[in-house]
């Protein structure tokens, strides 16, 4: 099935934050430091959890017709099947807040296909690169930013904790140059 991606309008503003963002943790990243680049090998989790992003406040009106940022839909079979949303960061690179795809549709391209199309719409504004933060606990995120160019450039051990006290969960930075 064909992936068409496309903007957040006003008339397809009713598509945003459709999208399913909840995935099972079943493993995590392990990190080290190797000839001064971030590694990681991949352990289990036990138990497995589930997580869920829908706590994003943006508002999708704030996206629509604006330079600094976007919020891409993608479409499969005329349904929303994923959707990202990004905006011009303060270091000149696009910052990706939010990336999600419907359950029944990861590992079908709709990822890829988001992230091409924020690669473009960096380019297009003059960006350096995208960046992006996720956790070491959302492996199958991580391995899809390191297929699409993605390089782990720092972490977070702490960032979590205040939400979270005793949380094990590291946050995780990737930046993808454009240029």
């Amino acid at each position: 099935m064909p992936i068409q991606i496309q903007p957040l309008t006003a008339a397809n503003l009713g598509d945003a934050r459709r999208v399913n963002s909840q995935y099972e943790v079943t493993q995590r990243l392990v990190l080290r430091l190797e000839g001064g680049r971030l590694r990681y090998r991949v352990e289990p989790v036990s138990p497995t959890y589930f997580k869920d992003y829908h706590a994003d406040p943006a508002c999708p009106e704030d996206y629509v017709d604006t330079p600094d940022r976007t919020w891409l839909l993608a479409y499969a079979g005329g349904q929303v099947v994923g959707e990202i949303r990004l905006e011009r960061w303060w270091n000149e690179f696009a910052y990706i807040h939010l990336i999600a795809v419907e359950p029944e549709m990861r590992q079908a391209g709709v990822g890829t296909a988001l992230l091409d199309a924020a690669k473009n719409w960096a380019r297009d504004h003059q960006h350096v690169g995208l960046m992006l933060e996720t956790q070491d606990d959302n492996v199958p995120a991580c391995r899809l930013y390191e297929r699409s160019g993605f390089e782990l450039g720092g972490f977070d051990r702490y960032v979590y904790r205040a939400m979270r006290p005793g949380t094990r969960e590291i946050a995780l930075y990737w930046y993808c140059w454009v240029g």
